[in-house]
């Protein structure tokens, strides 16, 4: 994923928005998800984890906008009426996807911050013992 993925501008958000809801959750899967580390274990490792930090932030801010954009979106077609119902109908589906989405990437984004927490720990249990510098 690029930096520019993640910037969610205005024209990125209404170019998914249009998207039908199937192939919106295959292309915030196929952007959006990332693999998490099983572990740290040394400062490569830790310097990764705080990029892959850096990214799921990115990313959940996108979601954000993406997000708010569909429930305004979603609400002003439903009260245009009756002939709107389908199109606010796709627009809730879509928020849904988002939803779903943004809950996954918040997992991933907590994750990576409590490795980086117990890694933290470690290095100060290690040093309070006397076995670092």
């Amino acid at each position: 994923m690029t930096q520019t993925d993640t910037k969610g501008s205005f024209q990125n958000i209404l170019t998914i928005s249009k998207l039908p809801p199937d192939a919106l959750v295959h292309e915030l899967i196929s952007r959006y998800s990332v693999t998490i580390p099983e572990q740290i274990n040394n400062a490569d490792d830790l310097k990764e984890a705080g990029k892959l930090l850096g990214r799921l932030a990115n990313i959940k801010t996108f979601l954000y906008s993406l997000l708010s954009y569909l429930k305004v979106a979603a609400r002003q077609e439903k009260a245009k009426g009756r002939d709107f119902r389908d199109e606010a109908e796709r627009l809730a589906m879509d928020r849904d996807a988002v939803e779903l989405m943004l809950d996954a990437v918040k997992g991933q984004y907590d994750a990576v911050s409590r490795m980086l927490t117990a890694h933290k720990m470690e290095l100060d249990e290690l040093k309070m013992l006397g076995l670092t510098g």
